[in-house]
């Protein structure tokens, strides 16, 4: 069962859940409109495989100049 799915419509993770989804779908769209030899239903395959492992099968890109600013990390906890 799906964690939202005893929560209110107007709850905020079944909205998270449908704005990533379609930002998802949007995104597969484009890419698809951008590239005449693309398939789009495979690229929505993609998008939603890729959401539904949260993004977790590539490597970070960028090393340190992608590194959150100082201001934004945590302090240490005592």
């Amino acid at each position: 069962m799906r964690p939202w799915a005893n929560q209110p419509e107007d709850a905020l993770l079944p909205r998270q859940v449908g704005y990533a989804t379609l930002a998802s779908c949007m995104a597969a769209y484009e890419q698809w409109l951008g590239d005449q030899n693309a398939d789009l239903a495979e690229l929505l395959d993609t998008a939603m495989r890729e959401l539904q492992s949260g993004f977790g099968g590539h490597e970070p890109v960028g090393g340190a100049a992608h590194a959150r600013p100082d201001h934004a990390r945590q302090a240490p906890r005592p």
